[in-house]
């Protein structure tokens, strides 16, 4: 039952993961498609800020939640968020 559910919170928060990480690399690469002003750099570089700390306070929060590790759940987090 355990492992069940400690796969089942694995499955989720690598889905919570990817979703993020596709809008981001959507927005790089549109401000590396070509040349881009310093101020929509900024917006660019703020919106990384804000997303990656938005998403890294869920991902504390969840981890806490189940009373995990976060370091032992690295591993596992990052290898299922990979396509």
């Amino acid at each position: 039952m355990r492992a069940a559910r400690e796969r089942r919170f694995l499955a989720d928060a690598a889905h919570e993961l990817r979703t993020p990480l596709t809008l981001m690399t959507s927005e790089l690469d549109w401000a590396a498609h070509r040349r881009r002003t310093p101020e929509q750099m900024s917006e660019v570089i703020e919106s990384m800020r804000t997303q990656v700390a938005w998403h890294g306070a869920g991902q504390r929060r969840e981890c806490s939640a189940e009373r995990g590790s976060g370091l032992q759940l690295a591993t596992p987090l990052v290898a299922l968020s990979r396509p």
